[in-house]
């Protein structure tokens, strides 16, 4: 689905919580700020210095599996920050490369919540 058809849907969700519970109006507002959010990221993760970016981590992150699977000799202070380092490259690789499947699942959820109000 088109994301400016999304941004219609959301409109409609907002026209028929108006007179709604305001958790239900903060519900809609916060699908749609996601949306936004996501639709930036996914504009991002397209970009060539990004992708380079992110292949670049990911074979780093490859790299440190390899060396904790086979690496016997590591003390555990050289493990922890070893895997301190790999949780912080793949916290930056998810925020890109799980952008487009977040967005999905906004845009379903809309739907959902759009077609159970109807």
């Amino acid at each position: 689905m088109n994301p400016i058809d999304t941004f219609k849907k959301i409109d409609e969700l907002k026209e028929i919580f108006k007179s709604a519970r305001p958790d239900f109006q903060a519900m809609v507002n916060d699908l749609e700020k996601e949306m936004r959010e996501q639709m930036i990221r996914s504009d991002l993760c397209q970009h060539p210095v990004i992708e380079k970016y992110t292949r670049g981590l990911i074979e780093v992150i490859n790299g440190i599996n390899a060396r904790l699977l086979n690496d016997r000799d590591m003390t555990i202070d050289i493990r922890n920050q070893i895997l301190d380092r790999r949780e912080l490259y793949q916290g930056f690789v998810n925020v890109f490369v799980k952008s487009p499947q977040h967005l999905e699942q906004i845009i379903k959820k809309v739907e959902e919540i759009l077609e159970a109000n109807k």
